[in-house]
This record gives C-alpha cells, sequence and structure tokens, in this order.
C-alpha cells in the first residue's frame, strides 16, 4: 500500500491470532473497493483519501466508521455530496475467512472477493452501483440487501448454485438469463441447483432496478435493457 500522504491516511493491523475477520462500515460506505490480495503479510491494510473514517480493530473486527452518511451518499451525489471526491480501498487477507457488514446505505462499492472465504455480506440500508465478484461458497452464504436496490452485479463461479428473493417491485433483474422486465409486490428466481448444499441466499429487501446476477466465465454478456 502507498505510504501515507496529505489528504490520504493508511491503516494496518497484524494477523496475530485472529481465526475470522469482520469488516464493519458502521455508518454506511461511499467509493470504496475491497479486494483480496493471498500476499499480505497482515490481516488488513486500507488507504483512505478525501474523507479519513475512524478506524478501529478488535479482535478481527475492523470497524470504519465516517463522521457522515446521509441519503444523498446513498443516491450517488446527486446533490453534490463531498463524498463523491473521496475514496477508499481496503485489501483482506484471505487465510482467515470473512463477513462483511454495511448498518447503512452503500453507495459505488466494489467488493472483489474471489480467493477467499466469504461467510455473509449484509447491508443495513439501500444499495447503489454496487459490484460483487464473489468466492465459491461454503455451506450457504448469505447476500442480504436491507433496502432498496439500483444497479447491482454479482459475478460467482460457474457452477456456484443462487437464490434471488426481492421483497419489493422488480425492474430489469436478470439471473442467469432468466429475466424480470417489471413486477410489482416481490419476485424470486432461482439457478439450477438452488438447493445445493454450497450456494448464495440473495435477499435485497425492497424494490430492485437493473439487477444482474451471472457465473463468472462463461462467456455470456451481461444482459442489455432496451
Amino acid at each position: 500500500m502507498p505510504v501515507t500522504t496529505p489528504g490520504t491516511r493508511t491503516f494496518s493491523a497484524p494477523i496475530g491470532g485472529v481465526t475470522r475477520g469482520t469488516l464493519v462500515f458502521a455508518r454506511g460506505v461511499s467509493n470504496v473497493s475491497v479486494r483480496i490480495d493471498p500476499t499480505l503479510v497482515g490481516l488488513f491494510e486500507a488507504q483512505f483519501e478525501g474523507e479519513i473514517p475512524e478506524v478501529t480493530i478488535e479482535d478481527g473486527v475492523i470497524e470504519v466508521s465516517y463522521d457522515r452518511f446521509t441519503l444523498r451518499d446513498v443516491l450517488g451525489g446527486l446533490f453534490g455530496s463531498a463524498k463523491e471526491h473521496s475514496r477508499g480501498e481496503v485489501v483482506l487477507n484471505p487465510a482467515v475467512p470473512w463477513r462483511l457488514e454495511s448498518r447503512g446505505g452503500v453507495n459505488r462499492l466494489e467488493a472483489h472477493l474471489e480467493g477467499a472465504r466469504i461467510e455473509s455480506v449484509r447491508a443495513g440500508g439501500g444499495a447503489n452501483h454496487v459490484t460483487l465478484d464473489l468466492p465459491a461458497p461454503t455451506g450457504v452464504v448469505p447476500v442480504t440487501l436491507g433496502g432498496g436496490t439500483n444497479h447491482l452485479v454479482i459475478r460467482r463461479p460457474a457452477g456456484t448454485a443462487v437464490h434471488l428473493e426481492i421483497g419489493g417491485g422488480a425492474n430489469r433483474v436478470d439471473l442467469d438469463g432468466q429475466r424480470i422486465r417489471a413486477a410489482g409486490g416481490g419476485a424470486s428466481l432461482s439457478s439450477r441447483d438452488s438447493a445445493s448444499a454450497g450456494r448464495y441466499e440473495v435477499r435485497i429487501g425492497g424494490g430492485a432496478n437493473h439487477v444482474n446476477i451471472s457465473e463468472r466465465g462463461d462467456g455470456e454478456p451481461a444482459a442489455t435493457w432496451v
């Protein structure tokens, strides 16, 4: 990771005796990428620029807390939020399994988690422009988005089972070529072998707009909606 320079700050922690890692965004997250690095010596490394969050580490729990996180951030800076000028990158060590959680909204998050063991992904609020590149699951792995979701991309290894539940209206949703153009009052889709012991259970609590769930490396282009 780069050294700290004016306007940036880096954080890290040794892995020590940690057997499970948890990355928590205590008040939501905007403009952050998360990735896995098998060469990482410590538990994690992170760099933030612009607005610098408070970062605490205890017993494998990394808590990232920004001073402010509002609906403006979830909506992607349509109102000129200062967070559009803030960026962050978090790098995780795949030597331990990980849980990812945001207790607020999620805006413009990219999580490239291939090569790790992921136990759960959870967001308590709305989600806007989120990409999740997931590894092969061990057991049933929940991916839970508590609020409305706009522009969500989930990719997983070929042959990985997934079940999708949407609590609100669904517009332009695609799971492995199964499409919902417009539906109200909830919807669900499943891949082949969706009852497999190793699978992702994706649940969206509110409405879903422009959601694409596909197998990585299957050669199929992402859905194009007109």
